[in-house]
Order: structure tokens, then C-alpha cells, then sequence
């Protein structure tokens, strides 16, 4: 726990690398811009993370929808999630290769405008004032993002079929009604829930649980954790959630070989019907319609120590580099992916919900008119990778989150030693 904690110290020595190599690159890069206008051959990189439903052919077919109308541009993809390729994004920045289009949540954006690699738009733009404000793409008086999507996170799918053979009849909004529903599955000889060791989807959960509530009932929490005066070690659902999991872990409620499991086989695992709950976001929605007993499906949101319930929304937002030899050409791509005929394509592919004042519209299945009510009815609360109220952003801390989580489901570590990993974290990186 300690090595993970000293590399977030690290980490911020890192970034003030990245951002004195990125401002003196954008000094030589000065001048630079061109629209592609005279017919010269342009290439634009667009570097977002594939996934099993947002994949590298989507994108190229939206790509060539953008190429259809500028003939004289061809549109790289980099992959975010191919680290082999040296393709990570500080990677690329300390290279002097910055994409000229990127897509990442909405916790990155403030990283970045400081580091000098992003480009603001302009706000009287009519893409840009046809989305609704996000304080996290807005930032030191400029929009820096297309915030083109609110993607749901703290979901819990769950398997009508089995849950029924099991005797279980309600929905669990409660840890303690949760629990309960583990059990009877577990009794009647199911897996009662499919996550990844390897992931970092049970340290989401984990914290979901607890700051679902916190955000409706204590929105200062956060201010008091990182002036001292609280802490997540002596918060009663903070306890109470971690302690939760050490129980599932001991008995036994969580898949064989869970440790070594990694996104997306905990997703096959659950899609194959052979668990009865499993933690995911908006995006595993896409995935299960499409399989054959995609009707055997429901998705409500994570339970909570109390029950009250919210549901945690990240934003999605689109930038352009500053140092991007095509600035306007970047732009007009961003803006066909955010807001033009490129977008409900993506919106429909990862279960997104638009974030347009007038939302952009698409025909979806069961799962998705599930999560879009549950979105329109339940409090929307910021995911915690954000930046406000959340000090420090908890999204940071999940990796860390993680490996005490692996160590406390071999019994090396205890919740209340996890927790008060968590606010030695906060401690090291409060910015109050």
C-alpha cells in the first residue's frame, strides 16, 4: 500500500514534467494551424480508449462519415488502452506527439488545461451552448471539452432467471438486503456475484455505497475529510461498506478465481448466465442486448447503507490539442463526433445518454429505457473521479483502492486498516 501511495506523490513531479515538455512545445508549434482548406492531405489523430462496444471499426466508420465530406483528411485512431504501442496519453505528450482530437472523462479535462496540451473552444459556438454546463469541462473561464455524454456508473445488473430460481423476489436497495439476496443465491447453488480481482470495479462499488448517500445527505463531507476534521476510517458507511465486502469476499459470494478475473471475462462470466448480480456502468448495457438471453436481464443501481439511492454520472468531453497543426479541422471533427451525425452512432454503441439541452435521440433496448428512467428519476450525483466536492478526487485513488482490496480478500488486511489507507491518501493530496 505504501509503494502505490508514494507513486501518486510521484505522480505530481510527473506531471510538471509533462507540463514544461508540452509549453515548450507549443512555443515551436506556434503558427502552425492550417484548415486543410487548399487541399493539402491532412492527417488528424484521435486518440480514445476501444472497448468491447466502443471498437476500433465504430470509430472508422464514423471516421469515414467525417472523410465523406473533408476528402483531403485521414483519420488516425490511437488506442488508449493498447499500452504495448507506447500509446498512453503522457506518453505521447512528452514525445511532442499530442492527438489532435481526444476523448476522456471529464476527471482528466482540469489535468490537462493545466499542462498546456488542451485547446479551448469557443463558447458562443452553437455546439458548444447547446450542451448542458459542466463545471468540469468548463474550467479558469474557457470550455475545453465537448461534453457530449452522461455516462451512468454505479450500476447493478442482475439476472432475472437466477434470481428467481433462488427464491429471490425483490430488488436489494440496502448492503443488508444485498447480502441477504447473496446468501439465497449462494444456497441454491449459483455464483451470487461476478466481478475483477483484477479490476478496479469492486474498489467503484465499494465506494459507491457510501458516497451515494454522502453526496445527498453530507455534500461537505469532503471539505471536512481534507481539512482533518472527518475521515473516511471514522465514517459510519464507509465502515459499514467495507466491512460488507470483507464479508462477501469470506463467504465465498464472489466467483472462483475472482482475484485473477479482469474486465471483460467478469462481463462474459455474467452474459454466459452463471452469476446472479454484477457491478458495471452504462456500457455493459450494449454488451448484453445482444446476447441470445438478453431478456434474462435487469439493471438497477448499486445498493447503499441506507438505502437511499442516486445515481453517478461521468461526463464524456471531447478536446482538441493545443498543439494541433489543424486546429480548425480538429474542431470540426470534434464537433461531428460531440454533437453532429457521428454522435448518436457512439451514444447508442456504449448506452450513453445525450448531454445536449435538446438531447440527441436514439432507439434502444429494454436495459437502456431501464437506465435512462433510473436516470431521469434518481438524483444524478457526480462520479468520484471528479474534481468538486470531492477533495481529493477519489477516481485517483481506486488503483491503490484496488491492491488493498486484493489484499484484504486474501486476509492480509482489514477494512479498518483499508480505510485508513484512504485517508493517509487524502492526507498526502488534499488541495483545501
Amino acid at each position: 500500500m505504501t509503494l502505490g501511495l508514494s507513486r501518486r506523490s510521484a505522480a505530481k513531479t510527473w506531471i510538471g514534467a509533462i507540463a514544461a515538455v508540452v509549453l515548450a512545445a507549443g512555443v515551436s508549434a506556434c503558427g502552425s494551424t492550417s484548415s486543410g482548406g487548399s487541399g493539402e492531405k491532412v492527417e488528424l489523430t484521435f486518440y480514445v480508449g476501444v472497448t468491447p462496444t466502443l471498437t476500433t471499426t465504430l470509430f472508422e466508420q464514423q471516421f469515414a462519415k467525417f472523410q465523406a465530406a473533408h476528402p483531403n483528411v485521414t483519420v488516425k485512431l490511437l488506442d488508449a488502452n493498447n499500452k504495448s504501442a507506447g500509446s498512453t496519453l503522457d506518453s505521447l505528450i512528452v514525445s511532442h506527439r499530442v492527438p489532435d482530437v481526444m476523448l476522456f472523462g471529464g476527471v482528466l479535462t482540469q489535468k490537462y488545461v493545466n499542462s498546456g496540451v488542451l485547446h479551448g473552444y469557443d463558447p458562443s459556438d452553437p455546439a458548444i451552448a447547446g450542451l448542458r454546463p459542466n463545471e468540469r469541462q468548463t474550467y479558469k473561464g474557457k470550455v475545453w471539452a465537448q461534453y457530449f455524454s452522461l455516462q451512468p456508473q454505479n450500476l447493478l445488473y442482475y439476472n432475472k432467471k437466477v434470481l428467481a430460481q433462488a427464491g429471490v423476489a425483490d430488488i436489494p436497495k440496502t448492503f443488508d438486503e444485498f447480502d441477504a439476496a447473496l446468501a439465497k443465491v449462494k444456497a441454491a447453488g449459483e455464483t451470487p456475484m461476478a466481478s475483477a480481482g483484477q479490476s478496479t470495479w469492486p474498489a467503484n462499488a465499494l465506494l459507491w455505497s457510501a458516497i451515494s448517500t454522502k453526496f445527498q445527505d453530507e455534500p461537505d463531507f469532503w471539505d471536512h475529510v481534507c481539512k482533518g476534521t472527518a475521515s473516511y476510517s471514522g465514517d459510519p458507511a464507509f465502515q459499514k461498506a467495507a466491512a460488507q465486502w470483507q464479508k462477501w469476499f469470506k463467504d465465498g459470494y464472489l466467483q472462483d478465481g475472482y482475484i485473477s478475473t479482469n474486465y471483460p471475462d467478469d462481463q462474459a462470466l455474467f452474459g454466459s448466465g452463471k452469476a446472479a448480480f454484477y457491478p458495471s456502468g452504462s456500457w455493459t448495457a450494449a454488451a448484453l442486448q445482444k446476447l441470445p438471453n438478453a431478456e434474462d436481464f435487469g439493471v438497477t443501481v448499486w445498493p447503499t447503507v441506507t438505502g437511499k439511492q442516486a445515481i453517478s454520472v461521468n461526463d464524456n468531453g471531447i478536446t482538441v490539442s493545443a498543439q494541433s497543426k489543424h486546429k480548425d479541422l480538429a474542431i470540426e471533427l470534434a464537433k461531428f463526433l460531440a454533437t453532429g451525425d457521428g454522435a448518436a452512432d457512439l451514444l447508442k454503441a456504449d448506452s450513453l445518454i445525450s448531454a445536449k439541452t435538446d438531447p440527441i435521440t436514439w432507439e434502444g433496448g429494454p436495459l437502456d429505457s431501464q437506465i435512462a428512467e433510473l436516470a431521469k428519476t434518481l438524483p444524478n450525483i457526480p462520479h468520484f473521479g471528479g474534481t468538486m466536492p470531492v477533495q481529493p478526487p477519489l477516481g485517483n485513488y481506486r488503483t491503490p483502492l484496488t491492491s488493498d482490496l486484493q489484499a484484504m480478500h486474501l486476509g492480509n488486511i482489514s477494512p479498518d486498516e483499508v480505510l485508513k489507507n484512504a485517508d493517509k491518501y487524502a492526507a498526502d493530496n488534499k488541495s483545501c
